[in-house]
């Protein structure tokens, strides 16, 4: 068993109302293929837990953020809930892609026809309801025997504001049956619809590429890099997308991340070696997060991949609070997350003018910005309240700042001089630009 050490620098220096994101190594270690995932097995452990519907005997219990959650082992890897099962932690309900938790019934899902193309129309399970006790309050069948119009296995759910959605796989029944997404709000009339099945995540909600963040409806979301993240993996309150350069994104709600660069080492080494991964987990190990992945090229084995579990939790803690700014129904993702100053929402400068359509200038003698829109320019300085507006004196309630190379602007004194509407939302803690 060969080990190395590589670091990966994280460099996220954001210092508004004392918030400050410092550097970190991560480590690197190449372990046989065989190699463990680093959970203990609670099996005996069942204090507090409440369990309805078990399938499986082989599951473990592995702690994200002072939470737990139930996860099957299948070949030494850990994987979330895959079955029906309604799961009560501490008096808790938790939620898992598969059995859902409503607010007042477990919206669930059978799984036994996943990878297999046994004839769904004889044996697809039903979808079904049950109360928080685990008792079958409605069900509705997908096999011909319950349904003749289906005979469709569904393996994916999903629930949003009072409605129930399934999308039901591709099958062959005398040809080729597409797949498709139902919906219903009374579990009972179902309906075809060209809805994404929206998937709970944490405190977020996602259906295709759009988002809701707590309190908020669906919306799309513009990445301030224009980087491509694909979803990689999800547990707790946990969303981890990777990028095409294999570089990791550890976010509560798809729109402000923590990055974890892939090492530039590993990234020639896999090069030259047309090195290939496949997903072994992600989890938290005594005062890490690790990401396991198994090595399927030439020599196998497994690279597992570590991070200060403590340094990330704080930034993701910060960036909570962080408000949200929509524009034009979209949600901003700005790489450095806005801020609030004495009341004020301080946001990235360039990406939001740029979505605007505005031209921006920088003098960097004199660090000033103009920034034109049609008939209006916007002239300030870094660090100081004064400002012009078509040559016109203006006063901002707070300056604009430069941080980590970005320059950060009040959003409602640069929307309202260009001519925009802003308004605040409370509940979801986003300002809408308009």
């Amino acid at each position: 068993m060969k080990k190395y050490l590589l670091m990966l620098m994280i460099i996220c220096v954001y210092c508004i109302n004392g918030i400050a994101y410092a550097d970190y190594e991560m480590n690197v270690q190449e372990l046989p293929e065989e190699a463990s995932v680093l959970v203990n097995d609670t099996n005996t452990n069942l204090k507090g837990i409440a369990l309805y519907v078990i399938k499986r005997d082989s599951y473990r219990f592995i702690t994200v953020k002072d939470k737990q959650y139930l996860t099957f082992v299948e070949e030494g890897m850990p994987g979330v809930v895959d079955v029906q099962m309604p799961v009560k932690i501490s008096g808790e309900h938790i939620s898992s892609p598969n059995c859902i938790w409503t607010g007042q019934y477990y919206f669930c899902r059978g799984t036994s026809l996943d990878g297999y193309w046994l004839n769904p129309g004889k044996y697809a399970e039903p979808l079904t309801l049950m109360d928080e006790e685990g008792e079958t309050v409605k069900r509705f069948g997908l096999n011909v025997l319950f349904n003749k119009s289906i005979g469709q296995h569904a393996d994916k759910i999903g629930y949003l504001n009072g409605t129930y959605y399934a999308h039901l796989r591709e099958t062959w029944e005398n040809g080729l049956v597409e797949g498709k997404v139902i919906k219903s709000t009374d579990f009972e009339n179902w309906e075809v619809t060209d809805e994404e099945v929206p998937a709970h995540i944490g405190n977020i909600i996602m259906a295709g590429e759009e988002i809701a963040v707590p309190n908020a409806d669906l919306a799309s979301v513009v990445y301030e890099d224009d980087k491509e993240l694909e979803l990689f993996y999800t547990l707790g309150d946990w969303i981890i997308n990777r990028d095409n350069e294999d570089d990791f994104y550890i976010s509560n709600d798809n729109t402000y991340f923590v990055k974890l660069n892939y090492p530039e080492l590993l990234k020639q080494k896999d090069e030259e070696d047309r090195a290939t991964y496949k997903f072994k987990g992600v989890y938290e190990y005594k005062d890490d997060i690790v990401i396991d992945l198994l090595k399927t090229y030439r020599e196998k084995a497994t690279l597992r991949l570590t991070a200060p579990k403590q340094e990330i939790y704080r930034q993701l803690d910060e960036m909570k609070n962080a408000p949200y700014v929509k524009y034009q129904d979209n949600l901003l993702a700005f790489e450095t997350p806005p801020a609030i100053e004495d009341g004020s929402t301080l946001v990235p400068m360039r990406f939001l003018l740029e979505q605007m359509g505005a031209d921006v200038e920088w003098n960097g003698e004199t660090q000033t910005v103009t920034a034109m829109l049609d008939n209006t320019a916007v002239t300030f300085a870094i660090d100081d309240i004064n400002a012009e507006v078509n040559n016109e004196l203006a006063t901002m309630d707070v300056p604009a700042r430069l941080i980590n190379g970005k320059t950060m602007v009040p959003l409602r004194f640069l929307s309202e001089e260009m001519g925009f509407d802003v308004d605040w939302d409370a509940d979801s803690r986003t300002a809408i630009v308009q």
